[in-house]
């Protein structure tokens, strides 16, 4: 193997660490991923989303603008958490919602917010698209 094959594979055993978005902070509620007002802005954000200071994630966007406050409210009493409940997502202030990827999932179980009345949380982790990818949740 000549020097420039290991360059090469070095170049491109590195590439995906570079092409990863950092970490942001999250704050919000935690709710039920597969109700139905959150499945609605979930699946705008799989469009894709990136997180502004002082901006919700449609700013920009060419849909009709959705009245956040009020789905807000909405999704924060039809979405609550119960026992039966196994996929999570997260309710930021903006009204944005993105559902948790699988280890996301798993802090909430060991952290068991599901079970308590509050589940403000905040959570260190990268957007991809409609899914949160977790790095660290902590209640609030």
């Amino acid at each position: 193997m000549n020097c420039y094959q290991k360059i090469a594979i070095l170049s491109l055993a590195a590439f995906p660490i570079w092409g990863e978005s950092a970490t942001h902070l999250y704050t919000g509620h935690i709710v039920n991923a597969k109700c139905m007002p959150a499945a609605e802005i979930i699946s705008r954000n799989s469009r894709g989303y990136t997180p502004t200071m002082g901006a919700n994630g449609f700013t920009g966007a060419q849909q009709k603008p959705l009245n956040l406050a009020r789905m807000r409210k909405t999704i924060l009493r039809r979405c609550a958490l119960n026992v039966g409940v196994t996929e999570f997502a997260l309710l930021d202030s903006g009204g944005n919602v993105f559902r948790l990827d699988e280890p996301g999932n798993l802090q909430v179980f060991v952290q068991d917010i599901r079970d308590s009345k509050n589940t403000a949380v905040k959570i260190e982790g990268r957007v991809d698209r409609s899914i949160l990818k977790v790095v660290s949740l902590s209640a609030q």
